[in-house]
């Protein structure tokens, strides 16, 4: 499954049935040059392999119990960074 902003309940029901997971921070996995095909299938063949070599980057699967803090601080810097950006842009009309 590709992670969406609901990936937890996927996670959470795989981990209490005993599976080992990966988060894959695929923003670090760089493709072939000249990948010929493209699709779930061979993507999920690719992130495999490198698994097997050992250069899979993974990400923080944040136990359950702090991702309710994490996900309220990240929406709280969203609002912020809104706020400012309409404060400077009041301040420059002004």
């Amino acid at each position: 499954m590709e992670s969406t902003f609901n990936w937890y309940w996927l996670v959470d029901g795989l981990q209490a049935h005993g599976y080992c997971l990966q988060l894959v921070n695929t923003a670090a996995v760089t493709q072939y040059d000249g990948l010929k095909y493209s699709g779930d299938h061979h993507d999920a063949f690719h992130l495999a392999h490198l698994l097997r070599l050992g250069i899979l980057p993974t990400g923080h699967i944040y136990p359950k119990e702090q991702r309710a803090i994490r996900d309220l601080l990240r929406r709280r810097l969203s609002l912020v960074r809104a706020a400012s950006t309409q404060l400077i842009s009041v301040k420059s009309q002004i």
